[in-house]
């Protein structure tokens, strides 16, 4: 545990000592407070664009459930990728033939390194998604017109977070296994985004993690047995990820 403890620790010194973190923070409030401003003012800036007056009057009228649903899109879009980015350096040790190199602390074992590495990021991953979304709900509520049950917006923001732990995980994986992290980044947002479009194009986003922010839309959970199963998949899908780390790590050579 203490090795654990002091892997955790210092990636998190790593990260927050750089303009990595503040470009996190950055990022998220950018989408949790501009997002909103953008869509409330867009009527206006419309305007002064001279867009004419029977175009303005076909975008509908935002409210609150709009707002927010901005804001979730730019969370597991812009924000992910930032995310993505920020951690890269993080989650790939130096990899030379069948040899895996850890540059930290002679004696740390390989489970403690793959441990840690699934603990920090993905959690990560969720606290941005989790409180830039509650951050969202904020600044719309005093912007837009509308109600949401606040126990809703909570678990909207959670199904945000649980999105972009999955996707983390997914990187953290293919980074430590392929010591390519910048390459699995790539291959990973771009595959996220079509595939989404794709299923969003077919109608048939459903019951799989990068469907949860879609979900989180809805507000209502009127299809809550669908949201019930789409959780459960991602969590055991988080495990399972964690899991074939684990055992494919321990079948390599280790180096200090």
């Amino acid at each position: 545990m203490s090795q654990i403890n002091a892997t955790i620790k210092k990636d998190l010194l790593g990260l927050t000592r750089t303009f990595r973190f503040i470009l996190i923070i950055g990022i998220g409030l950018f989408t949790a407070i501009v997002n909103p401003l953008t869509l409330k003012y867009m009527g206006e800036l419309l305007k002064l664009l001279q867009v004419p007056e029977s175009m303005l009057d076909s975008f509908p009228k935002p409210d609150l459930a709009m707002g927010l649903t901005n804001v979730y899109s730019e969370l597991t879009d812009l924000g992910l990728l930032v995310i993505l980015l920020a951690i890269m350096s993080f989650i790939g040790g130096e990899q030379k033939k069948k040899l895996l190199t850890m540059p930290i602390t002679k004696g740390l074992t390989l489970n403690s390194y793959v441990i840690s590495k699934f603990i920090l990021f993905p959690l990560l991953g969720f606290l941005f998604g989790f409180v830039f979304s509650l951050i969202g709900y904020t600044i719309s509520i005093n912007m837009f017109e509308g109600s949401i049950p606040l126990i809703n917006v909570i678990g909207s923001s959670a199904l945000v977070g649980l999105e972009l732990m999955f996707v983390v995980s997914l990187a953290v994986m293919i980074g430590i296994l392929t010591s390519r992290p910048g390459i699995g980044v790539t291959i990973i947002y771009v595959s996220r985004l079509t595939l989404v479009t794709l299923l969003t194009a077919i109608g048939y986003n459903r019951f799989n993690p990068f469907a949860l922010s879609i979900y989180g839309s809805m507000f209502n959970f009127a299809e809550l047995s669908e949201v019930i199963i789409s959780v459960c998949i991602t969590i055991v899908s988080i495990i399972l990820l964690f899991v074939i780390t684990l055992i494919r790590t321990n079948k390599r050579t280790l180096k200090y």
